[in-house]
């Protein structure tokens, strides 16, 4: 019997029709695991993943945290309410504040707020208008007020997780003065991510604290994203509360930065640090490439994130698929970072200028402040040097001046007795 043509058309039409709502329904699917938290997502796969996007040592990072992930993400959830989670009642009144705090703001609140996506993140690149604002917010400069803390509670060295990221050919010319300065007060909590194997130094700083990636040591994307990578796997399996990575440039003044991180409740969502940029960066939406996508992100003279916000980035950024974003939207590993915590988290930077890279003018730091800020670097271009102007050992001695600040953070030091203290 043959089939009329026009009811032909109609089945066609038809099973087009649900094959169409079952391809849409399976996309939802998709886009709904993709956006769920961190909790949702080991709860639906297990925390398992393939093989071939993790790399060997991510892997079995990522596997030997997953079960304690797992509780721990239940709990966050149960107990989390956005920037003031798991905090009691006690310490409700801290909150309070938040609007208030003047240790730090959101970037939005320092620059100029380019959340909006209906004016595709409009922002504007007056820089004498961000100096503006910047001036008004003077009273930042230090990084933390204890009158007017968002949360107070105390941070031991023991709860923070401080990455260094270094390379093998600067092994003998950076990670020497680290070891001499800060590295020693913060010795509990101090991790070297490297790309070669150095018994040497491996012998100068406690076991298991000097780890070979085994990334590229060239300084290109792919391999400043594969460093961070296991820095950020390496925290979580660590099970410590704060993350915080710097270069291997960088002096980091711990009294300072647990001043500041007691200020902050480890279980809710924090990414501090500073912009090298008065604007922030802006690329294409990996979805909607037409469009663009504007945030800020903290460079390496220092960033923290807490525990409670690394744990939702883990879909995204744990067992090594920090990776993948890096390559997906084409930026460094900082970037990425900052990338993430915007796009995926929907959270902001909160702005914390006493971290100090390179990329600034560091003479313009007074000594007398110095134990107010967190970090600090230095700089050539020819014959310039771009570094924190400081009495005490001469130049030749400490071109850094990392041992000059170190011994006006520590005047009483043995070897800080006979320096010049002229620390205007």
């Amino acid at each position: 019997m043959r089939i009329p043509v026009k009811k032909g058309v109609q089945a066609f039409l038809l099973a087009c029709c649900v094959l169409g709502v079952n391809v849409l329904y399976v996309f939802l699917q998709q886009e709904i695991k993709q956006h769920s938290s961190a909790a949702e997502f080991f709860q639906q796969d297990g925390g398992k993943q393939s093989q071939e996007d993790v790399p060997k040592l991510g892997r079995s990072l990522f596997e030997r945290s997953r079960r304690s992930m797992l509780n721990e993400s239940y709990n966050l959830k149960e107990n989390v309410t956005d920037q003031g989670e798991g905090v009691n009642g006690k310490n409700k009144a801290f909150l309070s504040h938040k609007a208030d705090s003047k240790s730090s703001k959101t970037v939005s609140q320092v620059f100029q707020d380019p959340s909006k996506k209906s004016s595709a993140f409009h922002h504007t690149n007056n820089n004498n208008n961000n100096n503006k604002i910047l001036k008004n917010n003077a009273q930042f400069t230090n990084g933390y007020n204890h009158n007017n803390a968002v949360y107070k509670n105390e941070v031991k060295l023991s709860e923070v997780f401080v990455s260094v990221k270094t390379t093998g050919k600067f092994h003998a010319s950076r990670i020497p003065i680290l070891l001499e300065t800060w590295v020693v007060m913060g010795r509990d909590a101090v991790h070297f991510f490297t790309d070669v194997e150095d018994e040497e130094l491996k012998s100068k700083i406690l076991p298991g604290r000097l780890i070979n990636t085994n990334c590229s040591a060239r300084h290109t994307r792919a391999a400043l994203c594969c460093k961070m990578s296991l820095e950020f796997d390496m925290f979580l399996a660590s099970k410590r509360k704060w993350f915080c990575h710097v270069d291997d440039d960088t002096y980091l003044n711990i009294p300072a930065l647990l001043r500041l991180l007691k200020q902050y409740n480890s279980t809710g969502d924090w990414y501090l640090g500073k912009p090298s940029l008065n604007h922030p960066l802006e690329i294409k939406d990996i979805e909607y490439p037409k469009q663009k996508t504007a945030f800020w992100f903290a460079t390496g003279a220092g960033f923290c994130v807490s525990r409670g916000l690394a744990l939702k980035m883990m879909p995204y950024a744990g067992g090594g698929r920090l990776r993948s974003v890096c390559e997906k939207v084409r930026l460094p590993d900082d970037c990425s970072i900052g990338f993430i915590i915007y796009y995926y988290m929907k959270k902001e930077l909160t702005v914390v200028p006493g971290f100090h890279s390179h990329l600034e003018g560091l003479w313009l730091i007074k000594p007398r402040d110095l134990e107010n800020h967190i970090t600090f670097s230095y700089g050539q271009s020819g014959h310039a040097t771009n570094v924190v102007r400081v009495g005490g050992f001469s130049q030749g001695s400490d071109p850094t001046r990392f041992r000059s600040i170190h011994c006006h953070l520590y005047p009483n030091l043995p070897q800080c007795a006979n320096i010049e203290k002229d620390f205007r």
